[in-house]
């Protein structure tokens, strides 16, 4: 990282790009941090069920903390582990949105994609318009860091979920401490 200083002349944007793609590593947290630190730091736990397909990254380094993960999951116990995290199924959403419309002055599709471009490729999600996913935005750890989650079923009863910051809370490296 230190090619990328600000004594080189790079600018904060530069070295934030840097410092993403250098802390995305599949399974592990990047950033010279393990996943469990990093879930320690968020209070986040795992599904207490074997979990396949997953994709971990994450910091607790400021000024990027962040977690996206995603794993496939027996549904009873996904359905378990959103229960855990206070997710109540009349807090569900759906995507494709079922609107149009402007935020901020910028057009809204309702096929616009769940997360953002960064999240997107880091899940390699491709979904089905026409299809309908669930998804929540109430995913809170006990560090008040809070998750979009989406759901994607599969086949023989299990269900992926991606899910991704879009608040740090309290965990370290917020800068809410």
């Amino acid at each position: 990282m230190r090619i990328l200083s600000a004594r080189a002349g790079y600018s904060a944007s530069v070295r934030l790009a840097a410092i993403l793609i250098a802390c995305t590593i599949p399974l592990t947290s990047g950033c010279g941090q393990s996943q469990e630190a990093v879930l320690e730091g968020f209070a986040l736990d795992l599904p207490d069920c074997e979990i396949t397909d997953q994709m971990f990254s994450g910091t607790t380094e400021w000024p990027i903390s962040h977690i996206t993960m995603s794993f496939t999951a027996p549904d009873a116990c996904v359905d378990r582990y959103l229960k855990d995290y206070d997710v109540k199924p009349e807090d569900a959403s759906t995507w494709p949105i079922p609107t149009t419309g402007t935020i901020d002055g910028l057009p809204v599709s309702p096929t616009d994609p769940p997360f953002g471009p960064d999240a997107m490729q880091k899940f390699d999600l491709k979904l089905d318009p026409k299809q309908e996913y669930t998804t929540y935005e109430t995913f809170r750890t006990p560090v008040k860091a809070l998750f979009k989650v989406l759901l994607v079923p599969r086949d023989s009863g299990k269900t992926s979920v991606y899910m991704a910051t879009y608040s740090a809370g309290n965990a370290p490296g917020s800068g809410s401490r």
